[in-house]
């Protein structure tokens, strides 16, 4: 069983962009804003269980939450639109399956070390982000 903590501070910067008015979905107003994305934390928890040296099925759960993203005008261009509904929050459950040749390579078995994983991932539920389920394959080749 592994835990993760994690905070990314995201620093502040200039992004031109297009900032429409509240009833405009296309606009002309092009300005570089002044740009400060929200702040993020993860958590994760992960467990594992290896069976016959080479094969394994994995659990995980995932909590992520992102802070407004702040944004201002040097023209007097309202960024409220370009604010709202960006504070994300998702949860996801995560379940898989790995192959590994690692043990045969350590006993001059096999000549190829790689690890080959199928993971699904499933939201349990979130604010301002896409509601997808996911299908991960993950191929690595040491060398």
């Amino acid at each position: 069983i592994n835990a993760l903590a994690k905070y990314t501070l995201q620093l502040s910067d200039k992004q031109l962009m297009r900032v429409p008015e509240e009833r405009e979905l296309f606009t002309k107003n092009r300005e570089e804003l002044d740009r400060n994305l929200g702040d993020q934390w993860d958590a994760s928890l992960y467990a594992e269980y290896q069976f016959l040296s080479l094969f394994n099925i994995n659990s995980a759960y995932h909590y992520a939450v992102k802070g407004t993203d702040r944004y201002r005008s040097n023209l007097g261009f309202n960024t409220n639109r370009l604010e709202r509904n960006s504070k994300t929050m998702k949860q996801t459950a995560d379940l898989g399956f790995g192959f590994s040749t690692l043990p045969w390579v350590k006993q001059n078995a096999f000549s190829i070390p790689m690890d080959i994983g199928l993971t699904a991932s499933w939201p349990i539920t979130g604010q301002n982000i896409a509601r997808a389920q996911t299908v991960n394959l993950e191929y690595k080749l040491y060398f």
